[in-house]
């Protein structure tokens, strides 16, 4: 007794200790939950404000770019209007011009007359193009037309030394002579100066003859404008946004405006990645302490540029830290007055926990024993609990055998009925009599026939397997069909629309053959020729979906009403073929899946399957678990 009465305070000494310890563990693991949850907040804030705002920027640059690319096409109407239609050729005035040949480098000097604008020349005077670029803001050139090509003969753009870039030979059938010659007015893209520019050519004729052309550029953005928008962007307290080029040059920078990076290790890093998202650590030079940083990047592929936006995570978790103390000192004081509660209910506990546990143990060690019971006399709600835990156990028990004998014997009824579908005497002798017939007639198809309706039955039976792929599914259609187009020729014909992917997974035998043969029996009944069945599969929001569409005579309103009815389980089915593909689906897969059927009378019927997308053969004939599912 006394032994009993010391294992009896023992435990109720046990039981106040493990309850303060989980009640403690209870509360860590909330703080513990709520500090997670709310640093999980906080990062999710943070990546989507700086993935936003790397994207502002991006598009910020973008709409400068597009801007200026309508800006050009003004530049050339503008320029034009400078030139008029007062184009001349002054063969009296003829000037030696050295030229250098863009395409094969090569250096020469050429002959070419004065060409004039109204009475002003423009070969080796930039006078008039000087005036052009006041207007539009851009480089301006004139290229005359000679015996090897287009010539630079005036130009705004100049050399290190001040000398004006003339002398550029567009060869005869270069690329670009091919261009601004077949369009006349040509549109591009050019790099030089080390910038990228919007280019523009437009031909210059007198008298329908080809003279020159006409060129404008302008730089792809205004930088001064663009740095000024990115600048006033703010990042957190001490973030900043920046650009650098893939040569890890600064092109935008609140302080490194021209310097190279490509000694820091996150600027290589991103420049190689071009987009996405980096943390990296670096050590502050004003209090030399090591701080984490976070960039979100966005590549600009018109610029070679890459937008970077960033800052440290000090400056998004200050107040995250203040949160951390205030839980620790919750959670003290919370283990405290556990500690306390905990001593004062365990004295409560009665012996029958002492039961409880071990039976609950002993079910839980026999693997789930739906025939143990649980026993206990306490005139208390503990022996109710015994009584009723013990009544689940025989109603859960009961429920299982049942689920488990109709499942089987569903599963086993399904099977055979839908081989005695696919087995179907009537087709058969069908076909053998038409073989027949085709060998009485001396027909050469019979031997076809006859090989189509072997490979048929060897499909069919094949290994006993009970799941197949959408292709081996579709190759024991083809045969059917095969025969039922040799049977009724010009009767149908049937066109397949699936994907590869769609072709690769897996689903139950002898479904699509029922479908198929509906179509052709009862679709095109009263058809001599053009009935036309479609057959597609493809994959939405992780369903695959199989549909069968025909031409045929449709299904009369009535009929239509009455086998949807019987898909849904409320009338006696009488369309075999179509009700054992839908249970077999329903069995197989669950509720979600199945067959609909729509119609409309005269104007034929579509037939839809509904089927989990499986990425692998199934392991059981039941399929519960997602592992065997891909959602795509």
């Amino acid at each position: 007794m006394r032994a009993r009465t010391r294992a009896k305070s023992r435990l109720r000494a046990k039981l106040s200790y493990y309850y303060g310890f989980l009640l403690s563990l209870a509360f860590l693991l909330s703080g513990f939950l709520v500090y997670s949850r709310v640093e999980s907040i906080v990062y999710s804030t943070i990546d989507a404000n700086l993935d936003s705002t790397s994207e502002l920027i991006k598009r910020i640059v973008q709409v400068s770019i597009d801007n200026n690319r309508g800006q050009v096409k003004k530049d050339l109407i503008v320029a034009d209007h400078f030139l008029g239609n007062a184009l001349a050729i002054d063969p009296s005035t003829v000037f030696a011009v050295d030229y250098l040949n863009t395409i094969t480098e090569e250096r020469g000097t050429i002959m070419v007359p004065a060409l004039l604008v109204g009475n002003r020349r423009v070969t080796l005077d930039s006078t008039l193009v000087d005036q052009i670029a006041r207007e539009t803001g851009g480089v301006v050139s004139m290229f005359q037309a000679t015996d090897v090509g287009l010539l630079s003969v005036s130009t705004t753009l100049k050399d290190r030394d001040g000398s004006r870039r003339t002398g550029e030979l567009i060869p005869n059938g270069a690329p670009l002579d091919k261009l601004v010659r077949r369009d006349g007015t040509w549109l591009g893209r050019d790099y030089f100066d080390q910038d990228w520019y919007f280019t523009a050519f437009k031909l210059l004729r007198i008298d329908g003859n080809i003279v020159g052309a006409l060129y404008v550029a302008l730089e792809q953005t205004d930088l001064d404008s663009l740095r000024e928008d990115i600048l006033s962007i703010k990042v957190g307290n001490r973030g900043m946004a920046y650009i650098v080029d893939t040569l890890s040059t600064v092109v935008v920078h609140p302080t490194r405006q021209g310097e190279n990076l490509y000694n820091h290790a996150h600027v290589q890093e991103l420049i190689f990645q071009k987009d996405g998202r980096i943390t990296y650590f670096e050590t502050d030079k004003d209090t030399g302490i090591r701080r984490e940083y976070v960039s979100y990047f966005k590549f600009v592929p018109e610029m070679n540029w890459i937008v970077v936006v960033g800052s440290s995570m000090d400056d998004f978790f200050g107040g995250l830290n203040a949160i951390r103390w205030t839980l620790v000192v919750v959670f003290l004081a919370t283990l405290l007055a556990t500690l306390l509660t905990s001593l004062l209910i365990g004295h409560r506990i009665s012996e029958p926990i002492v039961v409880i546990a071990r039976k609950f143990k002993e079910i839980a060690e026999g693997e789930a024993d739906l025939s143990k019971r649980l026993y206990i006399q306490s005139n208390d709600e503990i022996e109710e609990l015994a009584v009723y835990f013990n009544r689940f156990l025989d109603k859960l028990k009961t429920l299982k055998e049942i689920e488990k004998r109709e499942i089987e014997t569903n599963l086993t009824d399904a099977q055979m009925t839908a081989l005695q579908a696919q087995i179907n005497p009537h087709f058969l002798y069908n076909t053998l009599e038409t073989i027949r017939f085709m060998i009485a007639l001396g027909d050469s198809r019979s031997a076809t026939m006859l090989q189509l309706l072997a490979d048929l039955f060897r499909v069919s039976i094949g290994k006993g397997e009970r799941y197949v792929t959408i292709q081996q599914e579709i190759h024991h259609v083809r045969l059917y069909v095969s025969i039922q187009e040799l049977r009724y020729p010009e009767r149908f014909s049937v066109s397949w629309e699936m994907d590869d992917a769609v072709l690769r997974l897996y689903t139950v035998k002898f479904l699509l053959q029922p479908i198929i043969e509906n179509s052709i029996h009862h679709g095109f009944e009263t058809v001599e020729t053009g009935g036309k069945i479609r057959v597609s599969g493809s994959i939405v929001d992780g369903i695959l979906s199989i549909v069968v569409e025909d031409n045929g005579s449709g299904i009369p309103h009535d009929r239509l009403r009455h086998l949807r009815a019987q898909l849904h389980g409320e009338e006696k089915g009488q369309s075999i073929g179509l009700l054992n593909v839908h249970e077999r689906l329903r069995l197989h897969f669950g509720e979600p899946f199945g067959i609909s059927v729509e119609s409309e009378e005269g104007r034929g019927t579509m037939t839809r399957m509904d089927l989990p997308v499986l990425v692998k053969e199934p392991s059981s004939s039941w399929i519960r678990s997602e592992a065997d599912r891909l959602v795509v």
